[in-house]
C-alpha cells in the first residue's frame, strides 16, 4: 500500500519520472495513431444516420393543421416520414396499413410526420379518403443525410441534406453503421454510387471519395490536448519531488489524453465492432473524470499548500467516487449495447453538477485558511477551472433541450486556459522552485510577435469571409455615362463583378483599420516596456557611478532611490541597509509622508534581519509569513 502514498513518491522522485514517462508515452502513441488514422481514412464528406422512420410518403396530399382552435389548410409532402398514426408509433407495414386503411373514408387521421428537408416534425390531420391506397411505402434499406461538408465531394456531386440513401454501389444495408462500413472499405479516390430517394423520385449520384481532411475544430481540439500533455510532462519531470507538481502533472496528462485519445465520430463508426473502440471510450472517459477530480484535489496543495487540512478533508474523495460511478455506468451501457442518448446526456449533466457542487463546497470550506494575498495568487487557476466547468454545464444543458449553435463548437477552446493559467501562476510567483520568467526584452519580443500574429489572423479570417460574400444587389447597372434601373435582375457577370468589387473595397478598408490598430498597439507596447526611453546599459553605468562615488550613506540611499525610480519607471522604492550585526544603518521610502513604513520598520527590524540574514541573492516577499 506504500506504493499509493504521498510519502513513497516523495522519497522516490526518479521512479515517479519513469512511471510518468511510460504512461505519457502510451497516451501519446494512442493519440497520434488516432489522429493519423482519422485524417487519412476515405470519406464521402457527408454525415448520415438512421432515419427516424422508414415509412415514406409517396405523394403530396392535402391536409390541415389545428392552430388556436382553427383549421388551417396545409398538405403532407412526398418524402415526409411517418412517425405516428393516431398517436400510435408505427412498427411494421401491416400495422401502419391497418391504422389507416381499416378506417372509413370520412374518418380524420392524425399523423406525426418528419420533413427532413425542412428539418421539422409536426402533427397534421388528413381525411382517410384523401390519403388513397398508395399513400406510403416502407423502406427496406435507408440512411438519412444530415450534414454535408461545403464544397466537399458529396456537395459537388449534388447530394443534399434530407436525402435518403437506399443503396451504396448496389448494396443494401440495415443500419447506418453497415452503410458506413461499405463506404469505408473502399480506397480513397475510388468512385462510389449512391442510390438516393428525394421527393419520391430515385436518383443515382456518383461520388469520388477523398481522404479525410483535418477539420479546423478537430485540429484545434487535438492541439489543445497536446498542450495539456506537454504542460503535464513539464511539471511531472521537472519537479517530481513536490506532491503538488505530481498531482497537477497527472491531472493535465489525463485531461489531455481524454481530448487527443477520444475517437473521431466518423472513425469510431468504422471500428464500431472492435473491442478496442469500446475500451478506448471507457479509458478516455475515465481519464477526463480522473483529471477533473485531481484538479479539485490539487487545491489543497497548490498554489498554497495546506497539508495540515488534507487529513481532515474527507470531501476530497467525493470527485473520485463520482468518476468511478460514472465510468462504471458508461462501461456497462457500452458493453451491454444499451446506450441511450437521453440517459447519457442526463448522466453527463449530473456528473458535471456533482463536480461543480464539490468545487463550490471546497471554495467555501477552504476560504478561511487562505490569506487574501494567497487567494490572489490562485485567482487565475480558479477562474480557468470554474469557467470550464460552467461552460461544460451550459453546453450539456443545451444539448438536452436540443438547442444547438455553431458557437458551442468553440467553447472547447476555453479549456486551453487551464494549462496557461498554471504556467502563468508558476512563472508569475516563482512557485515549485521554478523560475519561468522571461527577461524583459524577451517578453517584449513575445508580446509584439503575438500582436502581429493576432492581426494577421484577423486579416486572413476577413479575407476568407469577404471571398464568400455574395449580395443580391438591386437591379441597377452602371454604364460609362449613366445609371440604369433595370426591370429584370442583373446578369450573372455583372453581379459577380459588383460583388468582387465590394469584397476588394471592404478588404482594403479592413486592412487600413488593422494597420492603424497595429500602430496603436505597438505604441502602447513600446510605452509599456519603455522601449523608447529604457536602456539597460545606461542604467547599469549610472548606478555603478553612484555606488563608486564618495558620498555619505544618507546621500547614497537617496540618490540610489531616486535613480532607480526614474530609470526603471516604478512608482515606489524602499531601501533598507543593515550592518553585519543586524543594526539598522539607514532606510528610505519614496513616499516619505507614509509614516507607517517607518513605524513598522522600527518595530520589526530584528525579525526582518533574522529572516533575510541567511539569504544570498534576491528573493520574493511572498515567501514571508502571511502576518509578517
Amino acid at each position: 500500500m506504500k506504493f499509493f502514498t504521498k510519502t513513497y513518491w516523495d522519497k522516490n522522485p526518479t521512479l515517479f519520472r519513469a512511471v510518468f514517462i511510460l504512461i505519457a508515452s502510451f497516451f501519446l502513441l494512442v493519440s497520434f495513431w488516432n489522429f493519423v488514422s482519422t485524417t487519412t481514412m476515405p470519406t464521402d464528406e457527408n454525415l448520415f444516420q438512421d432515419p427516424v422512420s422508414k415509412f415514406y410518403v409517396l405523394k403530396d396530399t392535402k391536409a390541415f393543421i389545428i392552430k388556436n382552435g382553427k383549421k388551417l389548410a396545409d398538405s403532407i409532402h412526398k418524402g415526409d416520414l411517418i412517425l405516428k398514426i393516431n398517436e400510435i408509433a408505427v412498427d411494421s407495414a401491416n400495422q401502419a396499413a391497418d391504422l389507416i386503411f381499416s378506417l372509413p373514408d370520412s374518418a380524420t387521421i392524425k399523423l406525426e410526420v418528419a420533413c427532413m428537408h425542412r428539418k421539422e416534425i409536426r402533427n397534421i390531420y388528413a381525411k382517410r379518403e384523401d390519403l388513397g391506397n398508395k399513400f406510403f411505402a416502407k423502406l427496406k434499406s435507408a440512411v438519412l443525410v444530415v450534414g454535408i461538408a461545403e464544397d466537399g465531394a458529396s456537395d459537388r456531386a449534388g447530394l443534399k441534406v434530407g436525402d435518403l440513401i437506399t443503396k451504396i454501389n448496389g448494396k443494401t444495408f440495415k443500419t447506418a453503421i453497415e452503410a458506413d462500413m461499405i463506404m469505408r472499405n473502399l480506397e480513397a479516390n475510388s468512385e462510389i454510387v449512391y442510390e438516393i430517394l428525394r421527393d419520391a423520385h430515385i436518383y443515382k449520384i456518383s461520388i469520388r471519395l477523398a481522404k479525410f481532411g483535418i477539420t479546423f475544430s478537430y485540429l484545434l481540439s487535438f492541439l489543445s490536448g497536446l498542450l495539456f500533455i506537454a504542460t503535464g510532462l513539464f511539471f511531472g519531470l521537472a519537479r517530481p519531488n513536490f506532491f503538488a507538481a505530481r498531482i497537477i502533472a497527472l491531472a493535465l496528462l489525463f485531461v489531455g489524453f481524454s481530448i487527443t485519445g477520444r475517437m473521431n465520430p466518423s472513425f469510431s463508426l468504422y471500428l464500431y465492432s472492435s473491442q478496442f473502440v469500446m475500451a478506448l471510450t471507457v479509458i478516455t472517459n475515465l481519464a477526463f473524470l480522473s483529471g477533473v477530480s485531481l484538479f479539485i484535489h490539487s487545491t489543497l496543495y497548490f498554489p498554497v499548500e495546506r497539508s495540515e487540512l488534507s487529513g481532515r478533508q474527507n470531501w476530497i474523495y467525493i470527485p473520485y467516487a463520482i468518476a468511478i460511478i460514472t465510468t462504471a455506468t458508461t462501461a456497462y451501457m457500452i458493453i451491454s449495447k444499451q446506450v441511450s442518448p437521453g440517459f447519457s446526456s442526463y448522466l453527463s449533466l449530473l456528473t458535471i453538477l456533482g463536480f461543480i457542487a464539490v468545487a463550490v463546497f471546497a471554495s467555501i470550506k477552504l476560504r478561511g485558511s487562505v490569506s487574501k494575498n494567497n487567494r490572489k495568487i490562485g485567482r487565475a487557476i480558479i477562474f480557468s477551472l470554474s469557467l470550464n466547468l460552467i461552460a461544460l454545464f451550459i453546453t450539456q444543458l443545451m444539448r438536452i433541450f436540443n438547442y444547438s449553435s455553431p458557437l458551442f463548437g468553440y467553447t472547447g477552446l476555453l479549456i486551453i486556459l487551464i494549462p496557461i493559467s498554471y504556467i502563468y501562476t508558476v512563472a508569475r510567483y516563482r512557485l515549485l522552485d521554478l523560475d519561468l520568467r522571461l527577461r524583459k526584452n524577451n517578453q517584449y519580443l513575445l508580446v509584439t510577435f503575438s500582436w502581429r500574429a493576432l492581426l494577421f489572423f484577423a486579416l486572413f479570417a476577413f479575407l476568407w469571409a469577404a471571398s464568400h460574400i455574395y449580395l443580391e444587389l438591386p437591379n441597377i447597372h452602371f454604364t460609362g455615362t449613366s445609371i440604369e434601373v433595370l426591370q429584370k435582375p442583373l446578369k450573372e457577370e455583372y453581379l459577380s463583378f459588383y460583388n468582387t468589387s465590394i469584397s476588394i473595397i471592404l478588404t482594403l478598408a479592413f486592412a487600413y483599420l488593422l494597420l492603424n490598430l497595429y500602430r496603436i498597439g505597438i505604441r502602447y507596447i513600446n510605452k509599456k516596456y519603455y522601449r523608447t526611453s529604457f536602456d539597460y546599459r545606461k542604467a547599469s553605468i549610472d548606478l555603478s557611478r553612484v555606488i563608486e562615488s564618495d558620498i555619505t550613506v544618507d546621500n547614497f540611499i537617496e540618490t540610489i532611490s531616486n535613480k532607480i525610480k526614474s530609470t526603471i519607471h516604478i512608482n515606489r522604492v524602499g531601501i533598507i541597509l543593515f550592518g553585519d550585526n543586524g543594526d539598522l544603518i539607514n532606510y528610505r521610502f519614496s513616499e516619505l509622508q507614509n509614516q507607517n513604513f517607518a513605524d513598522s520598520l522600527k518595530v520589526n527590524k530584528e525579525r526582518l534581519y533574522e529572516v533575510i540574514k541567511h539569504i544570498a541573492g534576491s528573493f520574493r516577499v511572498e515567501y514571508f509569513d502571511d502576518e509578517f
